[in-house]
């Protein structure tokens, strides 16, 4: 059901009007080159521009650190098959993990290595994608460690990389990055 080639192909530079540049332009500067994601979205500028506040503070100004959040958005990207998210955020976290735990993220929780956290947020991403909740014994875990942003932050941080993938995966958004040592 995905298509193989852009269903609205990412906008290039120089084909964008003043509004969608101003937008274009409150992109994170971590960025080197606009993501294909960002170039794809502000075809609908509005939108675009009310769902970048959400983005941000799930993304910037998270309440996890970053390795944290981005075990989360990685492990999401596996459970939701998006090559797009998958390679951006092996690129934007390489400081924060090895090339184990990358192909240990693929596994999941029971792959061996995992810190009691980290397995909980592992299984926490893989119940929320299963079962739209997490369970108690997970929730426990995780209560222990999270404070209630964090709590509150990590099933929309789940949410957030689920609706990616929709929209990533229905326009058929091609990805700039590859990661073929632990492709999924």
């Amino acid at each position: 059901m995905r298509p193989t080639a852009p269903r609205l192909p990412a906008l290039r530079l120089d084909e964008l009007d003043d509004r969608q540049r101003q937008l274009v332009g409150l992109v994170d500067p971590q960025f080197t080159t606009v993501p294909n994601a960002v170039l794809t979205l502000v075809r609908d500028p509005a939108l675009y521009e009310a769902f970048l506040p959400l983005a941000t503070k799930l993304l910037i100004d998270s309440a996890f650190s970053g390795r944290h959040r981005e075990l989360v958005i990685l492990r999401t990207a596996v459970l939701v098959d998006s090559h797009y998210e998958w390679g951006q955020h092996v690129a934007l976290s390489h400081d924060e993990f090895t090339d184990d735990d990358f192909r240990r993220i693929i596994v999941g929780a029971d792959a061996p290595g995992w810190n009691d956290i980290e397995t909980a947020l592992l299984r926490a991403v893989d119940e929320l994608h299963e079962h739209a909740g997490i369970s108690d014994a997970t929730w426990t875990q995780l209560a222990a460690e999270f404070d209630e942003h964090q709590l509150v932050q990590l099933p929309m941080l789940v949410g957030q990389y689920h609706l990616m993938a929709f929209v990533l995966h229905a326009l058929g958004v091609q990805g700039r990055v590859k990661s073929p040592t632990y492709a999924l």
